[in-house]
């Protein structure tokens, strides 16, 4: 028997020798060995046959991220399908704990009405699983063979996705390691235009939760979770609200790794992990909040009973995009208390689309100090969810602190992420990279990087006036007394209107 040295091994391992085994060795990719691969070309052949085993392997061993962009994929119901068999790889990957996104053309051809999964049940239950599946405009035409896999590996070129293709066909690929150009590909796929195949279609109507107003205004249930930086709580509780609703029934069976995709968590948890710190979070909102009862013989599968110790009135109605474009797990234990107080706010004053109130009204309704009803509804005006608009009601001139004003709360309309990323692409086609990216950090300092308007207001200003003018302005602003932000902007063109007519004035004297 022929005796192999660990040395050879590792070799055979980091340069693929054939030789050791017939079938595809899945070894992780460490930065330490993509260099020692890429030392040289920079980048390593994975052509026709080595492109799905290697595809695998760092679909297999990936981490943190990967995102996919394809001209085709053709889906068969065979398990032993190529395609089922990648996609199946992605999500296991997303029950790790791997974000996984996928760009893809809106139909398999231009006749078509048909998205490239050909069936709406394959595409439901990729998205079920926590994968999260873009389309590309129709007017567009993707014309892509790219994955992107923690932020550093880049796999372009290869066959098509589909099983003869991926079994038989021929197709040159590389894979390179490199930030800077995984970082670049990343953001090009982020401002792809994009279209939500769902609501184009028709297929669903976004609903709306009806979330009982004593969890909000009695201190033992959602104040309780706020005040103790319990957000989980929160967001499961939500989570098992909704299902509750849609079942008609105050008992359900539920994973906890299903409730496990519901909350932030580090990347690198394992599986039991993460299921022991959702199982906390069930235990803590049956002993400690009161609000459900545990049962069940299978701990990872419990069986749960909702208890509600006031009839379901009155309620406060959310949005359920808030939950399905992820705000809710991405927000603070307290911007989610806020926006629910703000939108009873709204709801209790009719038809009216505008609530008028401070803070101060906030703290004697509702246990939240005013202090952190402040720091939420910045991180809602960040995320475009709120404008907020302070007037004074006193007499007089003089500094005017924050806890003296009065405001007027509007609630928009939540963006879904295809509309984000649209309009950014518009706006980087219409005034260029350059000038978007200023335009964006500008409307940054002022606390509302995702607000198109305020990026709109910036991106005119900057084809009017220099950008050291507009960026030296804007954060003079911030030394100013506490202003809307249509009022901050309306102020900073005219400080730079008068600049330039200054600089006029004195180079025709």
């Amino acid at each position: 028997m022929n005796r192999i040295s660990l040395g050879g091994i590792l070799l055979a391992l980091i340069f693929e020798i054939p030789a050791l085994s017939a079938a595809p060795i899945l070894v992780p990719i460490s930065s330490q060995s993509a260099e020692k691969i890429h030392s040289g070309s920079g980048v390593i052949d994975v052509s026709d046959r080595q492109y799905m085993s290697k595809l695998r392997e760092l679909f297999n061993f990936s981490r943190k991220q990967i995102d996919i962009s394809l001209t085709q994929i053709v889906i068969r119901d065979e398990k032993k399908d190529a395609v089922n068999i990648l996609l199946e790889d992605l999500v296991s990957a997303v029950k790790r704990g791997v974000r996984v996104r996928m760009f893809l053309n809106t139909f398999t051809d231009e006749a078509s009405d048909q998205s490239l999964f050909l069936r709406e049940d394959k595409l439901a239950y990729l998205e079920k699983e926590g994968m999260q599946i873009h389309f590309v405009n129709p007017k567009y035409r993707l014309s892509d063979q790219l994955a992107v896999v923690d932020e550093a590996m880049v796999l372009e070129g290869g066959p098509a996705w589909s099983h003869e293709n991926l079994t038989e066909g021929l197709g040159s690929a590389s894979l390179s390691y490199s930030l800077s150009l995984a970082q670049k590909k990343r953001t090009r796929m982020e401002f792809f235009p994009l279209w939500d195949l769902k609501v184009e279609k028709e297929s669903r109507t976004v609903g709306e939760l009806a979330v009982p107003v004593f969890l909000l205004q009695d201190v033992k249930y959602f104040p309780g979770m706020v005040s103790s930086d319990d957000g989980d709580a929160i967001k499961i509780y939500l989570f098992l609200l909704e299902k509750f609703y849609e079942a008609h029934q105050n008992t359900l069976k539920v994973s906890l790794e299903e409730l496990s995709h519901r909350i932030p968590s580090d990347r690198t948890i394992d599986r039991m992990a993460l299921d022991h710190q959702v199982d906390e979070v069930l235990r803590r909102l049956s002993n400690q909040y009161k609000l459900l009862t545990i049962q069940g013989e299978d701990p990872s599968h419990p069986e749960l009973t909702l208890k509600l110790p006031v009839v379901l009135t009155p309620n406060v109605q959310v949005s359920l995009t808030l939950f399905h474009e992820n705000y809710v797990k991405d927000f603070s234990a307290r911007a989610i208390y806020a926006y629910f107080v703000i939108r009873y706010r709204l709801q209790m004053s009719g038809e009216s689309p505008v609530w008028v109130g401070s803070e101060r009204n906030v703290e004697k309704d509702f246990p939240i100090p005013r202090e952190q009803f402040r720091l939420a509804v910045d991180e809602l005006r960040r995320q475009n969810l709120v404008e907020i608009f302070p007037f004074n009601l006193r007499q007089g001139s003089g500094y005017v602190g924050a806890d003296i004003l009065e405001y007027r709360y509007l609630i928009n309309e939540i963006p879904t992420l295809s509309e984000r990323l649209d309009t950014w692409s518009r706006f980087r086609d219409q005034f260029g990279d350059t000038d978007f990216e200023r335009a964006r950090a500008m409307a940054e300092t002022l606390g509302e990087p995702e607000d198109p308007k305020v990026v709109a207001a910036y991106l005119k200003l900057l084809g009017q006036y220099s950008y050291t003018d507009v960026q030296a302005l804007t954060q003079h602003l911030n030394t100013l007394p506490v202003n809307s932000t249509p009022n901050q902007l309306s102020y900073l063109q005219q400080l730079l209107r008068n600049e330039t007519q200054g600089t006029q004035g004195l180079a025709t004297t």
